[in-house]
């Protein structure tokens, strides 16, 4: 895919994932990244390239995005972009109970 459309796709994965995860809160975010399709199925000899390609155009665009967009929302878009690159992506969700500390990666 070329390198516009993919910056493009980030900077709207970025924004939505932001402005879900603020406006309608956790529940309604894990369930639009729960939901969110994987639109066909890349090459398993390009797998890696997707990856990079997908974490570099949401690095790219964060400045601009207008929100700071802490680990879940980008995690949330990461995996969202991945799909749209049809790499299949979960986001993971770490919590250390005490001292309270959480974090979330692809």
């Amino acid at each position: 895919m070329h390198r516009f459309i993919v910056t493009l796709f980030a900077f709207a994965t970025v924004l939505s994932c932001e402005l879900v995860l603020r406006i309608l809160g956790f529940r309604a975010l894990h369930t639009f990244v729960g939901r969110f399709p994987t639109l066909g199925r890349c090459a398993r000899g390009r797998v890696a390239e997707r990856i990079a390609e997908a974490s570099t155009a949401i690095e790219r665009v964060l400045p601009f995005a207008a929100v700071r967009a802490y680990c879940l929302s980008r995690s949330a878009a990461t995996a969202c972009l991945l799909r749209i690159l049809g790499v299949p992506a979960k986001v993971a969700i770490g919590v250390l109970p005490f001292p309270l500390a959480a974090h979330a990666w692809v």
